[in-house]
């Protein structure tokens, strides 16, 4: 049996504003360094290209998991790599240009929204929309914040248009109190030159997209040179090397994967669970969204 796992980030798990969890940690895409060493050890780690040439093949996969990385995160240099070289091991680190230092003008608006929960002064709330909704949120427990990183208000500042993602998490910074600083930036995404070095010692880099924008919201033509030019950014990143790519927030529908197939991507990585055999088309290939409750961490 083969599965690919889907992880974000890695971070040691400290509590945040009031005294609860990070937004990472209640959403599930985060994992403490000694979490993610237990996913290391529970089962072999095997390379994606060995997986892709399998069901190439017409072969099974060889058993045990993928390490697959989503987005673009600071803490691949210094958590993760260093717990995979210690143990010989590679993985694929899917980047999108939107979380890389050198691209992105200003954190993507679901980091922002996270960063200004987690530091927020203000326990509660209220706001109008600019289309009159009246908004409120608490972050006085865990199931509170909860709602608010998973409901519409996410979906809103996560798909919304550009503008009133701005205008809205301008009002969220005045509501809670806070101001997020002029390095967040810095502090959450990797540089260009340490996506080349990871390339360099063995790991592979995927694409994307390059806004992390639902593929299948646009245009056909727009969609198609959102993929190609993630491939493009990734072919300068890795000595033009062929790369997989994975689908933003596993939205997706034939179109699309004709779209990347034509791209020249060696593959596609879904979010639908599920394990990798020999029959698995190849773009449309499975993975296991990898929690702190998953039992391969357990």
């Amino acid at each position: 049996m083969t599965r690919v796992c889907m992880l974000h980030r890695v971070l040691p798990n400290q509590p945040t504003a009031f005294g609860r969890p990070s937004c990472y940690r209640l959403r599930g895409t985060s994992l403490t360094p000694a979490e993610f060493e237990r996913l290391l050890d529970s089962e072999p780690v095997r390379s994606l290209e060995d997986v892709v040439e399998a069901v190439m093949e017409g072969a099974p996969p060889p058993p045990g998991q993928v390490l697959t990385f989503d987005d673009g995160y600071c803490e691949w240099i210094h958590h993760v790599v260093p717990a995979l070289e210690a143990r010989r091991v590679f993985a694929t680190f899917l980047v999108c240009p939107a979380f890389v230092q050198e691209r992105a003008a200003q954190p993507h608006p679901v980091d922002l929204f996270y960063w200004l929960l987690d530091h927020a002064r203000r326990p509660r709330f209220e706001l109008r929309l600019s289309d009159g909704t009246l908004t409120h949120g608490s972050l006085e427990t865990d199931a509170g914040k909860l709602a608010l990183i998973t409901g519409d208000l996410k979906r809103r500042i996560a798909h919304g248009p550009p503008g009133e993602q701005r205008e809205f998490l301008r009002l969220l910074a005045h509501a809670l109190d806070v101001e997020p600083p002029a390095d967040l930036v810095r502090t959450l995404y990797p540089t260009e030159a340490e996506l080349r070095a990871l390339a360099s010692v063995g790991h592979r880099l995927g694409a994307h997209g390059t806004s992390h924008r639902h593929l299948t919201k646009m245009e056909a033509r727009e969609a198609a040179s959102e993929i190609s030019a993630s491939l493009s950014w990734i072919a300068r990143l890795s000595d033009a090397r062929p790369a997989p790519f994975a689908y933003p927030d596993g939205d997706f529908d034939s179109a699309t994967e004709q779209q990347v197939q034509a791209a020249g991507a060696t593959c596609a990585l879904t979010c639908i669970p599920g394990t990798v055999t020999r029959e698995a088309p190849l773009f449309r290939l499975p993975r296991e969204f990898i929690t702190p409750s998953h039992p391969g961490v357990l």
